[in-house]
């Protein structure tokens, strides 16, 4: 039977009650707690804990893979942890780079593409890049990504490059591959053309599950949800008929803002952990700047 099928295991109280003690007991020690987890902002909603799958979701062009960003070089420029950025559909290396150049140079991405740069421009992009240079964090874009391929990858950036934390970005590109050719996670049967398609969102989140407990460290998984038509902030049942996606992830943290056109100001932006295992739901208080894709706690 594979790994990732749903069995009929059932247990005797006790045997809970075993596990659930054992875990309390790490938890209570506070050191442990701590060396279980990344942590941004000092805040306690969002902390992420190895072996956990986190679902970061919002609406399109919101800005989750800039936050996602943010965060990475948070992990990797202040807390000198090592991260891996995956962007599953098409190739995407190269943006991704450009806007961690933007975050670091404080220089719009599309300045810099285009290249209408001063001599102080030149210069922040130069001390950009010598502090991006060693930066720990490692990119990999798969283009038609099936979760075979994601796996691998994501095996070779634990085992040689000692990552500590995982963002996976294209899951909508992920779940349209294994929908039109039947391909599941690694050992999951195969399923019909008359079943379900609920099915394959199951083997889909189990398989990024597992693979986080597998690899020992904090998955997060980057999806879009539909937007709503009265604009009112992203709630679990925003899945919509993916709701196997909220069920199953350890954490479920919602990307909400207002769209604005003007790039040069800072717009205030929340994140919404409507999920989390360890700790009651709650809310953190950002701003955003369009114009570099720069997200900070917002000024009390």
């Amino acid at each position: 039977m594979s790994k990732f099928e749903y069995t009929n295991n059932y247990y005797h109280i006790s045997k809970l009650l075993s596990l659930s003690i054992d875990k309390l007991s790490e938890l209570t020690n506070s050191k442990i707690e701590k060396k279980n987890c990344l942590n941004l902002y000092n805040n306690q909603h969002l902390n992420f804990y190895k072996k956990e799958l986190t679902v970061l979701a919002s609406w399109p062009s919101i800005g989750k893979t800039a936050l996602a960003l943010n965060w990475a070089q948070d992990f990797a420029g202040n807390q000198n942890k090592s991260v891996g950025f995956i962007s599953a559909g098409i190739p995407d290396s190269e943006t991704l780079f450009l806007r961690l150049l933007s975050l670091e140079s404080k220089i719009y991405p599309t300045k810099i593409r285009r290249g209408f740069l001063s001599v102080n421009d030149l210069k922040k992009i130069k001390n950009a890049c010598k502090k991006l240079y060693n930066l720990p964090i490692f990119i990999s874009d798969i283009p038609n990504s099936k979760f075979k391929d994601i796996k691998n990858i994501a095996n070779n950036m634990v085992s040689k490059n000692k990552i500590e934390i995982l963002f996976i970005d294209g899951f909508d590109y992920i779940y349209e591959i294994a929908v039109s050719k039947k391909l599941f996670c690694e050992g999951a049967l195969m399923a019909e053309n008359t079943e379900p398609y609920y099915y394959e969102i199951n083997f889909i989140m189990d398989g990024f599950k597992y693979l986080a407990k597998e690899l020992k460290i904090p998955i997060v998984l980057l999806i879009s949800i539909k937007r709503d038509i009265y604009n009112n902030e992203p709630t679990i049942a925003s899945f919509e008929d993916k709701l196997a996606i909220p069920k199953i992830a350890d954490k479920v943290i919602f990307l909400h803002r207002e769209r604005d056109k003007d790039s040069a100001k800072w717009h205030n932006a929340e994140v919404i952990i409507a999920k989390d295992s360890h700790n009651p739901s709650g809310f953190v208080n950002l701003e955003f700047n369009k114009g570099t894709g720069k997200f900070r706690c917002q000024k009390k």
